[in-house]
């Protein structure tokens, strides 16, 4: 088993949209750059998100990716986060960078008094449903989709 890195987790800029669209690729989500560019900028000037980035020298400059969002919900008495991306480099991958980014939105969710954090993954992503078990989440339900023209 490879040892952790060290890593530094701090909000994404736009200057990051070239190693956040590679990362998104890795997922298999093609985003042109100065689309997650602009999206950064916007979600910057937001209340309800943030996005995280992990760096480490030894790997490059970004390994890993996590964006987080929290919203009010009827059934809830406390706001809702959701981990709606987290992705690390393959590179980097099973060495403690996907889990120092959790707890970093774990943290983030707690100070804004959040109720719980949640994540969804793709049915097929069998070794991130095992990473997101270990990092103590719990298959709760399931996430139904359905496209829009």
């Amino acid at each position: 088993m490879a040892s952790d890195i060290a890593v530094h987790i701090r909000e994404a800029s736009s200057a990051d949209s070239d190693p956040i669209t590679a990362l998104l690729s890795e997922l298999g989500y093609e985003v042109p750059a100065p689309l997650v560019a602009d999206r950064l900028r916007r979600f910057a000037e937001s209340n309800d998100r943030r996005v995280l980035v992990a760096e480490a020298e030894a790997e490059g400059p970004v390994v890993g990716l996590l964006s987080l969002t929290w919203q009010e919900w009827l059934s809830h008495e406390r706001l809702v986060a959701r981990v709606t991306e987290l992705v690390v480099a393959s590179t980097a991958r099973g060495r403690g960078v996907g889990k120092k980014l959790i707890d970093e939105a774990a943290a983030i969710a707690k100070q804004r008094r959040c109720e719980l954090i949640e994540v969804t993954t793709a049915l097929a992503r069998d070794e991130a449903h095992s990473f997101y078990e270990a990092a103590g989440f719990e298959c709760t339900s399931y996430r139904y989709a359905r496209v829009l023209a």
